[in-house]
């Protein structure tokens, strides 16, 4: 029954000839799930990808309450609900997902959460912290009481939630996750909430994620292993996030070839130490000392170091961030190695308007990274994906960036 709940929708002129009416909401969690599992960002969750994985998929589990399904009565799914039913009691799915994760699959999912070292076992605030990082994934918390819980443990739709739970636990198995310490959980919350928008938002593409009729996900597990994967690491290249490689910095000559000789604060940050942890590094100099550039080297240091793996340059209006764009054409290539296909991105409101950075937009479908709308040859290898270069939000994923704070 679980195939027949739908996950994302498309009619009239936006649905194209042969073409499902829907995609199966298994289908969808599984997409943003094998999204999930293949960002480069991933590693930083700390999580194995088989704990990722499941929980990331678990983000939706909220669309199989009547009040979702009912926004398509043609996708309604009356053989897991029964006749349609006109009069449902509102709801967002977000809030749905957690209810149900919080309260209604608790046992179900508690196979996930093991001990740490000492014994400690996750309590039921530790483990809602996840649930709200998971949950809250159209980038805003959300919360629930326990009032509307009791009625659903035993209703369909709980039944049907505790079977989605059981399913996905089948397909990846995960190990279970130690007890974490408070800070810890705080920074998995907050990279687990970023990482659950991010893979949702890509996921959800439909040019990307074609929809597939109900039988395709009858075997759920070879859907995720043969068809969401596969289209996820696509997506994720013509999103212009695929991995990239961060090349060793051999100086300042290296970003900018037309230094042959530093300035005093940009030989400092050439030779000062880099310290292991979190690092502030604090620029001052007169004006036309060099300090852009003596900030680039800095970056590309903490970079190289494995501190870091992009950089953000934040002005303070539209126009310097356009002007800073410019600079930053000329060095960032020089961060990466020269297989890699870093996106360069313009984040501000009005960035479309700039000819230089419409000029490197790639084409969507333009896998490999290279743009072929750049018109100037010293464009040639400067590039930013048509998803990246479309909403300022998503700018802010490219490895490197430019805006005004």
């Amino acid at each position: 029954m679980l195939k027949f709940f739908w996950g994302k929708a498309q009619s009239g002129d936006g649905k194209k000839p042969g073409e499902p009416d829907y995609h199966p909401l298994v289908a969808h969690m599984l997409d943003v799930a094998a999204v999930a599992v293949l960002l480069p960002g991933n590693v930083h969750t700390g999580l194995d990808r088989r704990q990722l994985g499941l929980l990331v998929a678990l983000h939706d589990i909220g669309k199989i309450m009547p009040a979702f399904q009912a926004k398509v009565p043609a996708c309604w799914p009356h053989q897991a609900l029964g006749p349609y039913a006109d009069a449902v009691t509102l709801s967002r799915h977000d809030v749905d997902g957690l209810l149900l994760l919080d309260y209604v699959c608790e046992d179900v999912l508690a196979p996930l959460f093991g001990v740490d070292d000492n014994g400690f076992d996750w309590s039921p605030v530790d483990k809602r912290q996840i649930w709200r990082a998971i949950a809250g994934h159209h980038g805003q918390p959300v919360a629930v009481t326990g009032n509307r819980a009791r009625g659903l443990q035993k209703a369909v739709c709980g039944v049907y939630a505790r079977q989605f739970c059981a399913l996905l636990f089948d397909i990846f198995r995960p190990p279970p996750i130690p007890c974490l310490s408070p800070q810890d959980l705080l920074r998995l919350e907050w990279r687990l909430a970023g990482l659950t928008v991010t893979a949702d938002w890509i996921g959800s593409r439909r040019e990307w994620f074609p929809y597939v009729a109900p039988d395709a996900v009858q075997d759920a597990a070879g859907y995720f292993w043969n068809h969401a994967l596969p289209h996820a690491r696509t997506a994720i290249a013509r999103a212009g996030l695929g991995p990239v490689d961060v090349a060793p910095f051999r100086g300042i000559g290296r970003l900018f070839p037309r230094i042959s000789i530093p300035s005093p604060v940009q030989a400092l940050m050439e030779g000062i130490d880099i310290p292991e942890g979190p690092t502030l590094v604090v620029i001052e100099d007169m004006t036309g000392a060099g300090k852009t550039e003596a900030a680039m080297v800095a970056a590309h240091r903490l970079m190289a170091s494995g501190h870091a793996n992009g950089l953000f340059v934040a002005l303070p209006t539209m126009a310097t961030a356009n002007a800073m764009f410019d600079r930053l054409a000329s060095a960032y290539r020089g961060l990466f190695q020269p297989s890699s296909h870093p996106s360069l991105a313009l984040a501000h409101g009005r960035a479309r308007l700039d000819e230089r950075f419409v000029s490197v937009v790639a084409p969507d479908d333009h896998v490999d990274g290279m743009s072929v709308q750049a018109e100037r040859t010293d464009a040639a290898e400067i590039c930013c994906s048509a998803w990246l270069g479309s909403e300022a939000r998503r700018a802010l994923l490219a490895q490197v960036g430019g805006g005004y704070d």
